[in-house]
């Protein structure tokens, strides 16, 4: 009886627990069911980031960013890439006399510059460099480097130019390949890798450079302050800071435009004839070359690629002309500002802005310069990988009757004699991008140009650096 009382008893107080709060089961459920919501939905937002991302990158949008920073800026005459290619209409001579205009502009400043670095506190004066609140030694390291800056800027667009008026700008019609629906005949992972590089280079490294050059401005603009209302020494005029400081930005803009254009065009067409190439070897290292028909075949295959590299080559080595000559010293001035600069009865404040500007300057010109090395060393082992295989298949049907023909008419003498030359062309001159007609950008000329940054730093050191 007492067992029951108590049963009963347990009943109603679980009833009268019900009757106030819902039961802790319930409770769970409604639990459970609030994080599975917020898990399906955190996982749909996440899938969707997911799959912009990946049509953000995975797409030749990059080429079409490109595109409009060249026009825009006139380093593309024509309208656009299709305006180029159609040639329905002629270069517009508006746009190629502010070519012109902004490139004489940059030549003038590059010679005042050289002027300023050499003369009396008179010339600094006249034209209202505020550079001198940073020191005598540091204001001639940063007139030489705008000098040079500006100097590459207006060989760029020189040979922008002078190139597409020849009508030789074959870089164009490998975009508008890559972006057509044959994608430039690269399989699927070779498209994918190279459109997520467009996209860095063409839209973002551009947006990194906009964002140095308004730091130079913001740098410059503090600096003309300083040097009007703290620094006596010299009879600054405000205006005069003003308007120095206004153009030197401009133009230090412009000339990381032209890195970008050029950075794009030179590293987009050897990562595209690299992967074209590696195409062709991984095909080769599947299978193995098993008739002089199929043979033929790999030899006009690799015949093809290399005549799209010499119509590229006429142009592209003009611009690894001009950053191996005139863009690596503006690196070793950066670096020499950055690490070495004149401390001597110099606020700190401005040291370190300065040292901040060229700091960041000098990361991005070394990996400038490393990405032009590096891509041309690549495309050269792309491109001569197919050398051995040749030699084998050679060595393998030399002691084949059919094989060994020797009628100059015979259609296998021709085609043997075909894929001698190409053994030939292999083991010779380096498939690559040469420095104009100087030498080839392989790994011993990478390593040199290693050694010569390098040694022209020390050398700039010593004549410099007090």
């Amino acid at each position: 009886m007492i067992r029951y009382f108590s049963l009963l008893s347990e009943n109603k107080m679980d009833h009268l627990i019900k009757s106030i709060h819902p039961s802790i089961g319930e409770k769970n459920r409604q639990k459970e069911s609030r994080i599975n919501k917020w898990k399906q939905i955190t996982f749909s937002m996440l899938s969707n980031l997911k799959l912009q991302i990946s049509n953000h990158f995975h797409q030749a949008s990059g080429i079409k960013d490109w595109e409009k920073t060249m026009v825009k800026h006139n380093f593309l005459l024509s309208k656009s890439i299709d305006d180029y290619l159609d040639e329905q209409e002629a270069i517009p001579t508006r746009r190629l006399l502010k070519s012109y205009a902004l490139v004489a502009i940059q030549f003038s400043f590059a010679l005042l510059c050289a002027l300023m670095a050499f003369n009396g506190d008179e010339t600094i004066v006249a034209v209202g460099s505020p550079y001198h609140v940073l020191g005598k030694q540091n204001a001639r390291i940063m007139y030489l480097m705008n000098g040079c800056s500006f100097l590459f800027g207006a060989a760029v667009r020189l040979a922008f130019i002078y190139y597409e008026r020849k009508r030789k700008c074959y870089y164009l019609s490998i975009l508008k390949w890559i972006s057509s629906e044959s994608r430039g005949e690269l399989e699927g992972r070779y498209y994918i890798k190279i459109c997520k590089r467009m996209k860095l280079i063409g839209k973002y490294f551009t947006i990194c450079l906009d964002i140095y050059s308004l730091g130079v401005l913001l740098a410059l603009l503090l600096f003309s302050v300083i040097a009007y209302h703290f620094e006596h020494k010299l009879d600054d005029s405000l205006a005069r800071l003003l308007v120095f400081s206004i153009v030197q930005s401009y133009l230090i803009w412009q000339m990381c435009l032209s890195s970008s254009c050029t950075l794009f065009i030179y590293y987009i067409t050897c990562v595209y004839l690299e992967y074209r190439f590696d195409q062709l070897n991984n095909s080769i290292n599947k299978e193995s070359v098993r008739s002089l028909n199929h043979a033929m075949s790999l030899v006009r295959k690799h015949n093809q690629i290399y005549l799209i590299h010499a119509s590229n080559h006429v142009f592209v080595r003009m611009l690894l002309f001009v950053v191996y000559y005139i863009f690596t010293p503006i690196t070793n001035l950066l670096l020499i500002v950055a690490i070495l600069p004149e401390t001597e009865n110099i606020d700190p404040l401005q040291v370190h802005i300065a040292q901040l500007i060229t700091g960041s300057g000098a990361v991005v010109s070394m990996i400038f310069l490393f990405t032009f090395s590096y891509c041309s060393t690549a495309l050269c082992k792309s491109a001569h990988h197919f050398y051995p295989k040749l030699n084998s298949f050679i060595a393998s049907l030399s002691s084949d009757e059919h094989f060994q023909v020797t009628n100059p008419n015979s259609n296998k003498f021709k085609e043997k004699l075909k894929i001698i030359l190409l053994i030939e062309k292999l083991s010779g001159p380096p498939i690559t991008v040469y420095c104009y007609n100087l030498f080839p950008l392989n790994r011993y000329e990478f390593y040199l140009f290693f050694c010569n940054v390098c040694s022209n730093f020390l050398l700039f050191v010593n004549i410099l650096v007090k």
